[in-house]
């Protein structure tokens, strides 16, 4: 409950996450219901899903991900449907991404295009692949591939937001040191 306004806000959020090995491969998912009251007479259901999956090929890890974050159709009725983010912040998945999304340390955290699931209110929808192949002990290369898209477009003529192409090179100096170049 969040009582600093004139009117009491007040959301719940339910989820469940689960994770399977199949033979070599191994998903992984969640789903997220969140309700509640957010003053003014305005009822909240939003709701936001997650789907990846990771699978050995090669000397390396292929993974893909999508992420699903309801939108509001009509932000001015009685009903939001739009996760509710609080201090800015409000991220799920690991898409491996540092421009299109949050990335996975969370370093570009305002300087994403969708820096948060709920997009303003719109909703967003991310999908993303990756391959990531070692090198050595220490040393990683990652490829990464994504896209992203408003749920809600708000009169634009494309949902589209953007895609990224990015290759990354990890090289552990220490135990709990790592340098990364993008």
């Amino acid at each position: 409950t969040d009582d600093r306004g004139d009117d009491s806000v007040t959301t719940h959020t339910l989820g469940v996450n689960a994770s399977i090995a199949a033979g070599s491969a191994t998903f992984n998912g969640f789903a997220l219901y969140q309700l509640g009251d957010l003053g003014g007479g305005v009822d909240l259901g939003a709701f936001a899903a997650n789907a990846g999956a990771k699978l050995p090929l090669g000397p390396g890890t292929l993974r893909a991900e999508i992420l699903y974050a309801s939108g509001d159709s009509d932000p001015d009725d009685d009903k939001a449907e739009s996760l509710q983010t609080y201090y800015g912040e409000y991220w799920y998945g690991s898409h491996s991404l540092a421009l299109l999304t949050r990335d996975d340390l969370a370093l570009t955290a305002d300087n994403g295009v969708v820096y948060d699931v709920a997009f303003g209110g719109r909703g967003s929808m991310i999908a993303s692949a990756g391959y990531d192949l070692p090198l050595g002990e220490k040393t990683a290369l990652s490829f990464n591939l994504g896209a992203g898209w408003a749920v809600e477009d708000y009169g634009r003529d494309d949902s589209l937001l953007g895609t990224e192409a990015n290759v990354k090179l990890d090289q552990q100096l220490y135990q709990g040191l790592t340098l990364t170049a993008r």
